[in-house]
């Protein structure tokens, strides 16, 4: 797999996984956030240090939340609350890295456990990952 083709994958996961948690919720307002970075070679590793060597997915699925200052309903606030987050690495020059550390998956709000399950689950199998799927309070 190419770059493109996971950032592509991920971002109809991402599309999808809103989909689902908005519709688990139905008032709520879902957006993902994409927090893809680059995976760093070390000196120890026999490569040039600080060299790409794969990338590190990362997406967070956040609820828009509104809150009043004071208790006044004329004074909201509004934010964007993380609910779950989600993510693979990838490793160019390993050919089963990406299979093996598979996706991993930390829900944050158990209102959207249950949707957010189900579909990551569907994904892993559709692209032959392991899956490490945990419920945490937050």
């Amino acid at each position: 797999m190419t770059r493109s083709e996971w950032l592509t994958r991920f971002a109809a996961l991402a599309e999808e996984l809103c989909a689902a948690c908005a519709q688990e919720l139905s008032p709520s307002e879902f957006r993902a956030v994409d927090r893809t970075q680059a995976m760093l070679a070390h000196e120890d590793e026999g490569v040039v240090p600080y060299a790409p060597i794969g990338f590190i997915y990362q997406y967070r699925l956040q609820e828009r939340r509104t809150k009043h200052l004071f208790g006044f309903s004329w004074l909201p606030i509004r934010s964007w609350k993380t609910v779950a987050l989600f993510g693979m690495e990838e490793m160019w020059g390993s050919l089963y890295h990406t299979e093996s550390r598979g996706v991993w998956c930390a829900v944050k709000d158990e209102r959207v456990a249950q949707a957010t399950r189900k579909v990551v689950e569907r994904f892993a199998q559709e692209h032959g990952l392991n899956l490490d799927f945990a419920l945490r309070a937050g």
